[in-house]
């Protein structure tokens, strides 16, 4: 195949090879490293040693270091390769946490669900991430990010799916380093602590006061779904029937936040401040104003990746532009 001719897609190939093998089936990461330090000192023996004939053998040697360096980088992800890795100090029953609240994800029908860091188990520092789900009812009072949380609770595995070949929640959580749950109510008995403020805190807080701000305009439920969907990423407000007729017409992605709405910003932002360019330095200007427009967006829809990846790509864009 044309394809494989070029270096670059053979290496990428092998990486990606990596990758799957690595998800597959995890290895120790202490027995990667040393096959990786093998392998890589008999891909520079071939390398410098080789003759014109020997040339297929260091090149197949290569992707087979690169076959490893995907290994590598996916273990290297896995949480549970770190020795504080909080599956570690489980008891069977309950057990003690110690919680921060580092996300805020989009509500269910039935449960608001929060990401939290673990900092400690059973009085032993830990890392790693869990899943937080509270009813949605007016008794249970919502969690805020940055908040840290001491409760005593059995800790769940993520349901499987009920249905074989349906959409695996469990896997797609434990792609992202997430393997259990705890579920909170008003019946729960836990301590509050309040947290350092980040980043990502304060996000969360100018999330809420402008959901806030939309709630209290004259207009409709439907209508206030659709400013929150595309402000804030909240789509749980738009009614299932008109969700529905986006998903069959193929245009349910242009109500979920991301590097589409980011383009139809900067375009928008490009038309308003295009009379600056008549001023003298009215391009940097310009670049600036776009650039602190663009970063805003992302704050306030909540640092979400897809939103930061496409900022920053967006950002580089319009300071390349002339």
């Amino acid at each position: 195949m044309q394809f494989f001719e070029y270096p670059i897609a053979r290496l990428t190939v092998g990486l990606i090879i990596g990758i799957i093998l690595a998800n597959q089936n995890p290895l120790s990461l202490n027995n990667l490293i040393y096959s990786g330090l093998c392998l890589f000192v008999v891909v520079l023996y071939f390398h410098y040693k080789s003759k014109a004939h020997k040339y297929d053998v260091a090149a197949l040697l290569l992707m087979l270091l690169f076959v490893f360096t995907g290994v590598l980088t996916s273990t290297f992800h896995n949480p549970k390769t770190d020795i504080k890795h909080y599956s570690y100090f489980l008891k069977n029953n309950n057990n003690e946490l110690l919680l921060r609240i580092t996300y805020e994800m989009n509500p269910t029908e039935y449960n608001t669900r929060y990401l939290a860091k673990v900092l400690q188990v059973n009085k032993n520092k830990s890392s790693g991430t869990i899943l937080i789900q509270t009813p949605n009812d007016s008794v249970m009072s919502s969690l805020e990010v940055d908040e840290v949380l001491r409760i005593e609770i059995e800790l769940k595995l993520i349901n499987s799916p009920k249905n074989p070949h349906a959409f695996s929640y469990k896997n797609y959580l434990a792609r992202k380093g997430i393997f259990h749950q705890i579920s909170i109510n008003s019946q729960t008995k836990f301590a509050h602590i309040r947290g350092k403020e980040s980043i990502k805190g304060r996000a969360a807080k100018a999330r809420h006061y402008i959901e806030q701000k939309i709630d209290a305009l004259d207009i409709n439920s439907t209508a206030a779904g659709f400013l929150k969907a595309f402000y804030l990423g909240k789509r749980n407000e738009i009614p299932e029937n008109i969700k529905v007729n986006y998903r069959d017409s193929g245009v349910i992605h242009i109500l979920a936040l991301s590097g589409l709405h980011v383009g139809i910003l900067l375009s928008i932002l490009g038309v308003l401040l295009y009379p600056l360019l008549k001023f003298r330095n009215g391009k940097k200007i310009r670049r600036l104003v776009v650039i602190i427009v663009l970063w805003g967006f992302a704050f306030i829809s909540g640092l979400s990746p897809s939103i930061v990846r496409a900022v920053t790509m967006f950002s580089f864009f319009a300071l390349a532009q002339a």
